[in-house]
């Protein structure tokens, strides 16, 4: 959400966290105050904003960066509780709420130097989103979903050939973080993160896509 925010007799245009990351609502955050900061290694400005949920009364802070050549300063970091939070697009948001909970759950603990619980906590997630996604995508078939092994899971609903072999291979990584050693000594924790990342950007725009085709059909429909 591009919102206009004030410091001192600057204005400046900025993409807004358009949910609260307490309770999860879409909202239209109140922003009471904010200060700048010059980060040395880029000579860029990061703002910080304090905003306030209007639906739960929450405070939460994020932090703003302007890349090179854009008008707007986008999301650098959301802050809830002194940690930081990932943050995931609306759409995944929307279709599994456990997902982001228990990723940042993980994301917490690793912050806070406990990353032996931290890669099954990322693969607890991952699980629930595949899942959510699923069921999102074949509601009739939830208590089978629910069930269901992951891996079968994947088979079944995960119709694209690449999506599919990129979640299967992440699903893979994140069981190596339960076992007492990593089998794949060359992948880290922080690849585990990067690969999460990419099964999110697939199920975002494969969700966005579903959403599209189906309110293009509808208007089609009204015109017939």
């Amino acid at each position: 959400m591009k919102k206009s925010l004030t410091i001192g007799s600057f204005t400046f245009d900025a993409d807004v966290p358009d949910f609260c990351p307490q309770c999860g609502k879409t909202i239209s955050p109140i922003n009471e105050y904010i200060t700048t900061f010059r980060e040395s290694e880029n000579n860029w400005l990061i703002y910080y904003v304090i905003f306030m949920c209007p639906a739960c009364g929450h405070v939460f802070m994020a932090s703003f960066s302007r890349k090179p050549g854009r008008d707007t300063y986008s999301v650098k970091s959301l802050y809830d509780d002194c940690k930081i939070k990932k943050i995931f697009p609306q759409s995944i948001l929307q279709c599994s709420p456990s997902f982001v909970s228990i990723y940042n759950e993980a994301y917490a603990a690793e912050q806070m130097g406990a990353k032996t619980i931290t890669g099954p906590g990322y693969r607890m997630a991952l699980e629930f989103l595949i899942k959510d996604y699923s069921i999102k995508c074949y509601p009739t078939d939830k208590s089978k979903i629910v069930e269901m092994p992951i891996a079968d899971c994947i088979k079944t609903y995960i119709k694209n050939a690449v999506t599919e072999d990129i979640i299967e291979k992440t699903v893979w990584i994140g069981n190596d973080a339960t076992h007492y050693e990593w089998k794949h000594t060359d992948i880290d924790l922080e690849d585990l993160k990067s690969l999460i990342d990419i099964c999110v950007a697939f199920l975002d725009a494969d969700i966005k896509r579903r959403d599209y085709s189906a309110r293009i059909l509808k208007t089609l429909g009204s015109k017939t």
